[in-house]
C-alpha cells in the first residue's frame, strides 16, 4: 500500500476484496471490474523494464484500461473536466436539487419544460427564498428566463 499518495481503491480491494466477495453476492460485471482494479499496474498484468545508462532500473507495470478503474481513467476524467470548464460562464453557479414523488417522474421526463414551469410557479410570493435568489442571480436568469 502506498502511504505517500494515500490509500487507493485498488489497495482496499486487495486487502478486503476477497472477504467482501465471499459475504456479498455481486453480478459478474462487478466482479470483473473489481478484479481489473485489483491487478491494475501490478506484475500480474506484466510490464516494461527500463534500464538507464547509470544503471538505474525503472519498472512500469501495464494498466487494466477498465473504464471503472480510477487509475486508468484519471487523465480522461481531467480532460473532460477541463473541457467542461471552458463551457462555463465566468459567474458564480448554484446547484439546486428538488425531490419529486415517484408518481410524477414520467410526467417530468415527458413534459420537462411544462413541469419545471409549474414547479416554480408554486414557489411564487415574497416568502419564496428560491425565487428571490433566482431573480437576483444572473446565472439563474440565463438558465431560467421565465422566472
Amino acid at each position: 500500500m502506498r502511504t505517500s499518495q494515500g490509500v487507493e481503491v485498488s489497495d482496499i480491494f486487495r486487502l478486503h476484496g476477497s472477504e467482501y466477495r465471499r459475504s456479498h453476492p455481486m453480478p459478474l460485471h462487478h466482479l470483473c471490474a473489481m478484479h481489473a482494479i485489483e491487478v491494475c499496474r501490478t506484475a500480474t498484468l506484466g510490464g516494461h523494464r527500463y534500464k538507464y545508462s547509470c544503471g538505474h532500473v525503472d519498472i512500469s507495470y501495464n494498466s487494466c484500461r477498465n473504464r471503472h478503474c480510477p487509475k486508468c481513467q484519471t487523465l480522461r476524467k481531467e480532460k473532460w473536466i477541463e473541457a467542461r470548464c471552458k463551457d462555463l460562464l465566468p459567474i458564480q453557479y448554484f446547484h439546486v436539487v428538488f425531490t419529486i414523488p415517484s408518481e410524477l417522474l414520467m410526467l417530468s421526463l415527458v413534459w420537462r419544460h411544462s413541469f419545471v414551469c409549474l414547479s416554480f410557479s408554486g414557489l411564487t410570493g415574497e416568502s419564496s427564498a428560491f425565487l428571490w435568489i433566482a431573480r437576483s442571480s444572473r446565472a439563474m436568469t440565463v438558465m431560467y428566463p421565465y422566472l
